[in-house]
């Protein structure tokens, strides 16, 4: 494809699935069961072709940068999506990156649709991660969005609080203030399982922290089997 599909002609259907089996479902301990670490690529791109199939719109990556064979697996994905575009339409290929400029790059090259940044917002994840304080956070994070938006204007991208959960309303508010002009969705993932209905309900209000949002996914990993019942 010579031009790039933009995420701006795409119109959103009443329920997007955006699945991460071949980002998160990699991490899972649950692999073990099948005696397998990782997916093969075969596995990859039968699993891929099985979701464009089914009607899924929106597939999660592995940043490039993790490895060469992520980068490797990458162009080949990426083939055998465009080999189903005639007969299944359009299916977005997202990286999941740290908010750094080497990610970014990486996934620029494998010639990535959307970007979904993270960084870890709870005061456990600051203190345990990577250290930063809010200000950090958003230090390194707006400004690398906002390059991003202005210089790849196609891009689908998000921005998720990792450990959304246990991190406080009002700081969760504060960082997401800071990057919401300049992204489509917010996330709030809850990494270590402990959302309930309750506290989902508690966290809608993100939604509306920018009229550009056109949607706040939550994300409930069972990789363990020990999240708790939620409903988005």
């Amino acid at each position: 494809m010579t031009e790039p599909f933009s995420f701006r002609n795409y119109r959103p259907r009443a329920l997007e699935i955006v699945d991460t089996t071949l980002r998160e479902g990699q991490q899972t301990s649950l692999l073990h069961d099948h005696h397998k670490y990782f997916f093969t690529r075969a596995d990859k791109e039968e699993i891929l072709r099985a979701l464009i199939i089914y009607g899924v719109k929106f597939v999660e990556l592995f940043a490039p940068v993790v490895s060469p064979q992520e980068r490797d697996d990458w162009r080949a994905l990426r083939d055998a999506r465009d080999s189903l575009i005639t007969q299944k339409g359009y299916t977005f290929l997202l990286s999941h990156v740290r908010c750094h400029p080497r990610d970014v790059e990486s996934a620029m090259e494998a010639g990535a649709d959307g970007l979904n940044f993270y960084i870890g917002t709870s005061a456990e994840s600051r203190h345990y991660n990577h250290g930063n304080d809010l200000d950090s956070i958003i230090g390194m994070s707006a400004p690398l969005i906002e390059e991003v938006r202005r210089n790849y204007p196609h891009l689908v991208l998000r921005f998720s609080g990792e450990d959304a959960f246990r991190t406080r309303l009002e700081d969760l508010c504060r960082v997401y203030d800071a990057v919401a002009p300049h992204v489509d969705r917010l996330g709030m993932p809850d990494t270590v399982g402990v959302a309930t209905p309750a506290a989902v309900a508690r966290r809608r209000p993100i939604s509306r922290r920018s009229r550009a949002i056109s949607a706040t996914p939550c994300r409930w990993p069972n990789t363990r089997r020990c999240n708790t019942c939620s409903t988005r």
